[in-house]
């Protein structure tokens, strides 16, 4: 009988550092799905942010050929009107 206990005690504490170390993965398990959730938030945000920055600079880009397209313009009338003058 008193190998059936020691027997039985050993195998309790065997179980109790399974569940020890089954609790500390479960930790570590959350911890890194925390990590994770946070990572994906801030990946979320940040292709929101370049998204938004790239409308931006397509606007600013489109501003720059249009007033670029206008200057040469300007600059065809100037040549024409120097051209003229120098006709009169």
């Amino acid at each position: 009988m008193s190998k059936s206990k020691k027997d039985k005690t050993l195998l309790d504490e065997i179980m109790l550092e399974g569940d020890k170390r089954r609790a500390f993965l479960d930790e570590q398990i959350q911890s890194r799905d925390a990590r994770i959730s946070k990572l994906e938030l801030k990946l979320g945000e940040e292709k929101i942010t370049r998204e938004e920055s790239e409308k931006e600079l397509k606007g600013l880009s489109l501003d720059w050929m249009q007033s670029c397209s206008e200057l040469e313009a300007l600059k065809i009338d100037f040549n024409y009107c120097q051209g003229s003058t120098k006709y009169y």
